[in-house]
């Protein structure tokens, strides 16, 4: 047994170090590549999580609440997750194969290459394949497996572009490096679903859901898809636009700045994920009051962590990135309030979620993305990458505080997510408690 606590240490610990070993592949390509290479890309994971998005149909949630809530055997729920990943196999293909007689070039990668028509479509199959085994742990509560797979596989990623580095710098071109970023990444996916089913459901009989077990699936799932899809516009349309107005050379500072404000999202995701498992098994004051306690211990974080990072960011993004990412400072100071906003719609989400009102879900993120485009047409032709971080500060925090209105208004009790309790310090005992719910 592991406490709803410990869990979410665990696996922040985890999460904390995946994402140090990608910051750390990410300081390589950019000394192996150059500013636009890194630009390429950010835009090649942007359409890649954009294709998985619209193509899964919103299974990689409803995968992880069906799975936690056990409304479907699991064995059905695996049987659908593979028939979604040949059908979105099938979409990819015509899709590229559509875009690369019209323009010449490759979707993903943007490339008149034909061999870079199958690197893209590799690493849209690799995302596809993590994100929904991903879901299966999650909704198993595996959440610590799967983390450790990730990481053994991100310091697979670090030490093959740390040889890159030191022994063949400047050798390649960007799209054999990218190449080479693929590989790794489609090896991950193959590592998670051979784990999955040799070792968590190993003998488990596969087979297709009932109708009526496919119509409660898909009726969860697609509301959070068009929630998912709104959400992700908010996310990357600023990229689009950028790069259309301003060239990839803006986009390299600008998506790099973003990559270094996502930090803060990192102990929210975790907990996300972990209250929205928890939530769809118990729906019980105790589980709110972890949510609250939970949000109360994640304002106290981004606070210390503002103050120390606004200042140190002058010299820990020329030190570790080279002093040609100078601009990416201002960037990233100017994103940093939108991104602890939305923190709050992060953690809220899985709260909603796991109530199953997505329709709460849905609202906020049309929200954010209304804002950001908005924001984005007007400021991004003028100001470039800064009117792009205004844009997407203002949109975050809206987004926040819509979340934080309809939470009030369901529980009425805003102020257990901001002031500190006097019996905080006795409620993180919990990490030493018992739970009845099982989180490895």
């Amino acid at each position: 047994m592991m406490t709803f606590g410990k869990s979410i240490t665990i696996n922040a610990i985890y999460r904390v170090l995946n994402v140090l070993a990608a910051f750390f592949v990410v300081i390589l390509i950019v000394q192996i590549v150059n500013i636009e290479g890194y630009g390429i890309l950010s835009l090649m994971i942007a359409n890649a999580a954009v294709f998985n998005l619209i193509t899964s149909l919103g299974a990689d949630s409803s995968i992880s609440y069906h799975i936690a809530s056990s409304k479907i055997a699991p064995g059905r729920i695996t049987g659908l997750l593979w028939t979604i990943i040949a059908f979105q196999v099938v979409v990819l293909g015509i899709v590229e194969f559509i875009v690369f007689k019209i323009t010449g070039k490759s979707w993903v990668l943007k490339s008149d290459s034909f061999i870079n028509v199958w690197t893209g479509f590799v690493f849209l199959l690799s995302v596809s394949i993590t994100e929904k085994y991903s879901a299966l742990f999650l909704g198993r509560h595996q959440f610590n497996i799967s983390n450790r797979l990730i990481l053994y596989c991100n310091i697979f990623m670090i030490a093959v572009f740390l040889v890159l580095y030191i022994f063949f710098k400047n050798q390649f071109n960007s799209y054999t490096v990218l190449t080479i970023y693929v590989g790794c990444s489609f090896l991950q996916a193959i590592v998670m679903a051979l784990f999955w089913h040799l070792f968590i459901a190993w003998g488990e009989k596969t087979s297709l859901p009932r109708k009526n077990e496919r119509k409660y699936f898909f009726t969860y799932s697609l509301v959070a898809l068009f929630s998912n899809i709104i959400q992700f516009l908010a996310y990357r349309i600023d990229y689009w636009f950028l790069e259309y107005y301003r060239g990839e050379q803006e986009l390299g500072w600008y998506a790099l700045a973003v990559k270094l404000s996502q930090f803060y999202w990192l102990i929210p995701t975790v907990s996300a994920g972990i209250v929205l498992a928890s939530y769809a098994v118990e729906k019980n004051s105790n589980e709110v009051n972890k949510m609250e306690l939970l949000m109360r211990c994640v304002n106290g974080i981004n606070v210390i962590a503002s103050l120390l990072v606004f200042f140190s960011a002058g010299w820990l993004i020329p030190f570790f990135f080279g002093e040609k990412y100078f601009p990416s400072i201002s960037l990233f100071r100017m994103l940093m309030p939108g991104y602890i906003f939305f923190c709050f719609t992060i953690i809220l989400a899985a709260y909603f979620a796991g109530k199953n009102k997505l329709l709460v879900n849905l609202m906020g993120s049309s929200i954010c993305l209304a804002v950001i485009l908005v924001l984005d047409l007007w400021l991004i032709p003028s100001m470039g990458m800064k009117g792009s971080a205004i844009a997407s500060t203002v949109g975050y925090s809206v987004s926040g505080l819509y979340s934080l209105f309809v939470y009030f208004l369901h529980r009425k009790r805003i102020s257990n997510l901001f002031i500190p309790l006097r019996s905080d310090v006795k409620e993180i005992s919990f990490l030493a408690k018992p739970n009845n719910t099982q989180l490895q």
